[in-house]
């Protein structure tokens, strides 16, 4: 457990660290809207809209992280709190996998998306923070296994489903994977391995602070790796308008 005296220090890390991967994101479309618009193809107007949309997201989440970089320079700052309300996953989910289409294609990875029932209920959350929790999840399977699988042949499933009472949004690879030693440490941030980024801790903490949310990661080194969240629907967890403290950091043993 880290002492609260270095939350703020954790704060403003995991939000340069979030920062730094949105203005990737945006810089990437930026290059693609630009290669359309140079080969004037009758069907641009299409893309210039897909581009346009994924460059004004990643504007808004970073405008979001700069806001919360102010705040955290005060040494007594508090740790984001989770303000709840009822929100469509699916919709959530495209815009985010949306977002890290120019990222996918850079890598040469497939990224695909298996929204699964339309009937899926609201989900109780706080949107601004579980889109940034997911951007690190399926930013980093994209990011690593690009890098393993430099022939193209990487792919990243994104999936939702029901489980219970609970919405189920699964991650899945064949990236790398990560060696058991490291997933034996998993939460433990004081010997977490050298290297170990701020990502899928930052996934980790805003997931499990929701009510009832779970974050769970299985991994084969050499076969890749399947990062699972669930978060409640709504109705099922305390009132879904309020807000939550954000507490306890834990680190995850893979760099993002």
């Amino acid at each position: 457990m880290r002492s609260p005296s270095i939350w703020p220090d954790l704060r403003i890390a995991e939000v340069a660290h979030d920062l730094a991967n949105t203005l990737q994101d945006t810089r990437l479309a930026l290059a693609h809207l630009r290669a359309y618009l140079r080969q004037r193809e009758a069907t641009y107007a299409t893309e210039l809209r897909d581009q346009l949309t994924t460059i004004e997201a990643s504007l808004a989440t970073n405008e979001a992280l700069l806001n919360t970089m102010v705040a955290a320079a005060c040494p007594t700052a508090n740790l984001p709190p989770l303000a709840l309300r009822g929100i469509d996953s699916r919709q959530l989910v495209q815009a985010v996998v949306r977002q890290l289409r120019a990222r996918a294609e850079d890598r040469r990875v497939t990224l695909a998306l298996s929204l699964g029932t339309p009937a899926l209920p609201l989900i109780a959350c706080d949107p601004a923070l579980l889109a940034r929790a997911l951007l690190n999840i399926i930013g980093n399977a994209i990011i690593y296994t690009g890098a393993a699988r430099r022939d193209g042949s990487g792919h990243v499933l994104v999936a939702l489903d029901m489980t219970g009472p609970q919405v189920q949004i699964t991650v899945t690879d064949n990236g790398p994977g990560i060696a058991a030693s490291a997933l034996a440490q998993l939460g433990q941030t004081a010997s977490a391995p050298p290297g170990c980024g701020l990502g899928l801790a930052f996934a980790r903490r805003v997931i499990t602070q929701h009510p009832r949310g779970a974050f769970t990661i299985r991994s084969v080194e050499g076969s890749g790796t399947l990062v699972a969240i669930a978060i409640a629907a709504e109705g099922t967890s305390p009132a879904c308008v309020r807000e939550v403290g954000v507490a306890d950091v834990r680190h995850d043993a893979r760099q993002h």
